[in-house]
C-alpha cells in the first residue's frame, strides 16, 4: 500500500513538471508571434514609404519634360494652367493606392492576427482544462486514499485538517492557475500541501503497520511457546504412560480356585433329601410362598427372558430329581411343558451381577448356564432367588471341575 501511494505521488509530480514546461513553450512562442508581428508591421511602413518616394519623383520627371517641350510663352501658361490638373489627378490615385495599400495590409494584420489569437486562445483554454482536470484527478485521488484510510481511527483529525487545507479546486482556481507564475506558484503551493499532507499520512500509516507487524510478531511468539509447551506436556504424558506400564505388573490369571463348599456341588445320590439339604442351608421355607419345596422337588413361578424375541414372560418352573430335568410351563396345570432343561446341561449357576441383560428387577435376576446357552431368569424376591439357586445347583451335573 505504502508503494503505491509513493507511486501516485511521483506520477503526480511528473505530470505537473510536464505541464509546467509545456506553459513555458506557450508563453515562448507567443513572444516570437509577438516579434513577428512587429517585424512585419515596421516591413509594410517600409513599403508604404518607398511607394510615396516614388510617386513623388514620377511626377517630378513628367512636370520638366512637360517645360522643355513648349518653349513659347504661350504654351508654358497653358501648360501651367493644365499641370494642376494634372498634379491633382496624381494626387487622387496615389491617395487610392495608398487607401487600398493600408486597407489591404490592415484586413491582413486583422486576419493574421485574428488567426493567432483564436489559436492563443485555444492553447490557453487547453491549459485551463487540463490544468482543471489535473487539480480534479489528484482531488480525486486524495479522496480515494482518505477512504482507503478511514480504518485508522487516529487519523481522522489529521484527514479533516488536510482536507480543509486542501479543499476541492474550484473553476476560479482553476481560471487563475493560467494565469502565468502567479497561478505557477498556487499550483506549486496546493502540490507542497498535498504532498506534505501525503507524508504525514504515510508516517502515521507505517507507524500503524509496524504496530501491527509487533502485535502479530508477538502473537505468533506465545503461538509457538503455546505449542512447545503442549508438545513437551504430550511427550511427558506419554512418557509417564510407559513407566506406569513398565512398573505395573499384572497378576496371573488363577486358573484352579480354592475348593468351594460342599454344598455348592452336585449331588447325584438317590436317596438325597433336597428339603432338608436347602433348610440346613439357612433358607426358611415357611417365610417364602413364592416356591414349593419338597424332599425332591421344587416348584415356582420365574420370569425367563426369550432366546430369539428377548422378551420376558412368565413360567412355572419344575426341578425334578427323580425325571433328572428343570423344566418350565405356561401355567401351574403342568399340561404341556415350553420348554426344559437336562442336568447333565447345567454348568453354572450365578447371580447376574454384571447386568448383562436388561431386566425388569437387575437385583433378582440370576443365570443358568447350559453348554449351547444361558437362560436368563427373574425371581419374585431375594430369598426366592437364593433358594432357586441352591436348587438348581445340586442338580449342576455339567459342572465337572472339582469332580473327582
Amino acid at each position: 500500500m505504502l508503494s503505491s501511494v509513493r507511486k501516485d505521488i511521483e506520477n503526480l509530480e511528473q505530470s505537473r513538471l510536464v505541464l509546467v514546461e509545456q506553459l513555458k513553450k506557450e508563453n515562448t512562442k507567443l513572444s516570437e508571434l509577438k516579434k513577428t508581428i512587429k517585424t512585419q508591421t515596421k516591413t509594410a511602413e517600409d513599403i508604404l514609404s518607398d511607394e510615396e518616394k516614388h510617386d513623388s519623383f514620377s511626377d517630378i520627371n513628367q512636370n520638366s519634360s512637360q517645360k522643355s517641350s513648349h518653349s513659347s510663352s504661350t504654351t508654358t501658361v497653358t501648360n501651367w494652367l493644365i499641370s494642376p490638373t494634372n498634379s491633382a489627378k496624381g494626387e487622387r490615385k496615389k491617395s487610392a493606392t495608398m487607401l487600398e495599400i493600408e486597407k489591404n495590409h490592415s484586413l491582413f494584420l486583422e486576419q493574421q492576427g485574428n488567426t493567432l489569437i483564436e489559436q492563443e486562445k485555444k492553447r490557453l483554454v487547453e491549459l485551463k482544462r487540463r490544468a482543471a482536470d489535473e487539480g480534479r484527478a489528484q482531488w480525486e485521488e486524495r479522496k480515494l486514499r482518505e477512504a482507503n484510510c478511514k480504518s485508522f481511527n487516529s487519523l481522522e483529525s489529521e484527514d479533516s485538517s488536510v482536507a480543509s487545507s486542501c479543499e476541492t479546486p474550484s473553476e476560479k482556481e482553476t481560471t487563475s492557475l493560467s494565469s502565468g507564475e502567479d497561478n505557477l506558484e498556487k499550483l506549486m503551493e496546493l502540490e507542497r500541501l498535498l504532498a506534505q499532507a501525503q507524508q504525514e499520512k504515510m508516517s502515521l500509516i507505517e507507524d500503524q503497520v509496524r504496530l501491527r507487524e509487533s502485535e502479530m510478531q508477538a502473537l505468533h511468539e506465545e503461538r509457538s511457546k503455546r505449542e512447545t509447551l503442549e508438545r513437551k506436556l504430550q511427550e511427558e504424558t506419554m512418557l509417564r504412560e510407559e513407566l506406569v506400564q513398565q512398573q505395573i505388573k499384572m497378576r496371573d490369571h488363577q486358573v484352579k480356585q480354592a475348593r468351594p463348599l460342599t454344598r455348592y456341588l452336585p449331588v447325584r445320590n438317590t436317596e438325597f433329601n433336597l428339603k432338608t439339604h436347602i433348610e440346613t442351608a439357612g433358607h426358611h421355607l415357611d417365610m417364602c410362598p413364592h416356591v414349593t419345596v419338597s424332599p425332591t422337588s421344587c416348584r415356582g413361578f420365574l420370569h425367563k427372558m426369550g432366546n430369539k424375541f428377548k422378551t420376558w414372560h412368565k413360567r412355572w418352573f419344575v426341578f425334578d430329581r427323580v425325571k433328572r430335568s428343570l423344566v418350565y410351563y405356561t401355567d401351574k396345570t403342568e399340561t404341556r411343558a415350553k420348554g426344559g432343561i437336562y442336568f447333565q446341561a447345567i454348568e453354572e449357576v450365578y447371580v447376574d451381577h454384571l447386568r448383562t441383560v436388561k431386566s425388569p428387577n437387575h437385583k433378582l435376576t440370576f443365570c443358568v448356564k447350559t453348554f449351547d446357552r444361558t437362560y436368563y431368569m427373574v425371581a419374585p424376591s431375594p430369598e426366592a432367588m437364593r433358594i432357586w439357586i441352591d436348587v438348581i445347583f445340586t442338580g449342576a451335573e455339567g459342572y465337572q471341575q472339582f469332580l473327582s
